[in-house]
């Protein structure tokens, strides 16, 4: 080989030895990078997964004093219902007629039930006896002919 190329192989060498070189500073930085996005993410007192468990943990605790606080407002409402003798009383004897309201529901209900089974049963007749009809006119002027 030429010495002219190579120098020129030599120079190509050194190019392709600087740009592994860059290559591996560039792949350890990312490493870097890599390493502190996990930490970010990962880290058990202050990452992204342990705020998310902490906003689970208070949103856990505000549900349950909003249902505490409604249970008390329920309770409260409930006291003052209680303090009149006579409008439960009242409750009690519209849950009585109410109660026989579906009864009677329940009854007519099943009427409806029954009243459409006839009826079905009704149509089928119409339509077998209408046809036997039908039938018998026909062979009449089957007959006639």
């Amino acid at each position: 080989m030429p010495e002219k190329e190579l120098g020129e192989l030599k120079v190509l060498i050194q190019e392709l030895k600087s740009e592994i070189h860059s290559m591996d500073s560039k792949q350890d930085e990312m490493m870097a990078d890599i390493k502190s996005i996990k930490d970010v993410v990962y880290n058990p007192e202050n990452g992204l997964y342990a705020r998310v468990r902490d906003l689970e943990q208070w949103k856990t605790g505000l549900n349950d004093y909003d249902k505490t606080k409604t249970s008390v407002r329920d309770l409260k409402v409930w006291k003052d219902s209680i303090k009149d003798y006579e409008t439960v009383k009242e409750d009690v004897r519209d849950l009585k007629m109410a109660k026989e309201a579906v009864k009677d529901y329940e009854d007519v209900k099943d009427d409806v039930r029954d009243l459409t089974n006839w009826k079905e049963g009704l149509s089928k007749f119409m339509w077998a006896f209408g046809l036997s009809i039908a039938g018998l006119v026909a062979k009449t002027f089957v007959d006639m002919i």
